[in-house]
């Protein structure tokens, strides 16, 4: 039939589903967040009604410490892989259960609805906990990987962030708070090997200590209850975490230019360090300074405003703060 036909014979209801306005004020969301200790992971659940019944989970596990987390790129091929090959199913398996439970994301980032919920919180603890590590599968995301980076090495952009990583670098490469040029992370994957990949989620991986948050429209016995029989505790390692420390280290000054004759775009970038961490009584403030001048998305910004709207003097522009 065409699309008319089927249009034709459908009947539209005279309404759709109403969804009940949540208050946003931080006083409301701690009052409807109820936060439980299970086997060592804190888990946060925010029941509230939502348009489609969707459901947004996120989960973090602290593992290793500053040296066993050294290398960049072997840490994300252990996260890629997770969903490429698990104990019966390869990875166009897994993408037609994703899809038919109405699940997009990765297994620590993903969003599905309230009935499939449950079922996808088993699923995904399955894509966590028995990755087979397909030797194709490593080859291919190697392969993208290094394409990915090559397409970028005479980019300016590209080009200015490496000098700026050089700059500001005070440890050593294989040190998780190196920040690694797009030149390191080719080598790294370079060199990088199935074993390497699998004896990092063996030693280090582990679901016995982290936090999970859980917001939308589920049922929260029934989705804790499937952290616990799943998920929680199911993995453990004897490697303990250890929480990174980034020292402050003040930098020199220094005017860094690079000549890209064969590119007619340019790029400038700049960057200060500044003592401060999480604890910061000014965290609140410099986070809002830093998204009013800069750090918001789309053209509301004083940055966008002055140097594209007004000035346009750039297409482009913006500003981050990152407080460890």
């Amino acid at each position: 039939p065409s699309a008319e036909e089927v249009l034709s014979q459908y009947k539209f209801k005279a309404e759709g589903k109403q969804v009940e306005a949540f208050d946003t004020d931080q006083a409301n969301i701690n009052k409807s967040t109820t936060i439980v200790d299970l086997g060592g992971v804190k888990v946060a659940l925010l029941p509230k009604k939502s348009s489609g019944e969707t459901v947004d989970v996120r989960l973090v596990f602290r593992t290793g410490n500053a040296k066993t987390n050294g290398n960049a790129m072997l840490n994300r091929a252990v996260t890629s892989m997770l969903t490429r090959g698990i104990e019966g199913m390869n990875r166009e398996q897994i993408e037609k259960t994703l899809t038919k439970l109405k699940t997009e994301g990765s297994p620590f980032d993903f969003t599905t609805d309230r009935e499939h919920v449950v079922e996808t919180v088993a699923f995904m603890s399955k894509l966590l906990l028995t990755p087979t590590f397909p030797k194709e599968e490593l080859e291919l995301w190697r392969s993208k990987s290094l394409t990915r980076l090559q397409s970028v090495s005479d980019d300016p952009k590209s080009k200015a962030q490496n000098e700026i990583r050089k700059h500001f670098n005070t440890y050593p490469l294989g040190d998780v708070r190196h920040s690694e040029t797009n030149e390191e992370m080719m080598e790294q994957l370079q060199k990088l090997t199935l074993d390497d990949v699998r004896a990092h989620w063996k030693d280090l991986f582990q679901t016995s200590q982290g936090y999970i948050s859980v917001v939308g429209d589920f049922d929260p016995e029934a989705v804790k209850k499937a952290l616990e029989a799943d998920l929680i505790g199911k993995k453990t390692t004897t490697v303990p975490f250890e929480r990174p420390i980034a020292e402050f280290k003040p930098i020199a000054a220094k005017r860094i230019v690079v000549d890209t004759p064969e590119k007619e775009n340019a790029v400038l970038s700049a960057r200060v360090d500044f003592a401060a961490n999480a604890d910061d009584p000014d965290l609140a403030a410099i986070q809002v300074a830093d998204w009013i001048v800069g750090g918001s998305p789309g053209l509301s910004n004083r940055l966008v405003n002055r140097i594209r709207q007004k000035e346009g003097l750039s297409y482009g522009v913006g500003s981050h703060v990152s407080i460890p």
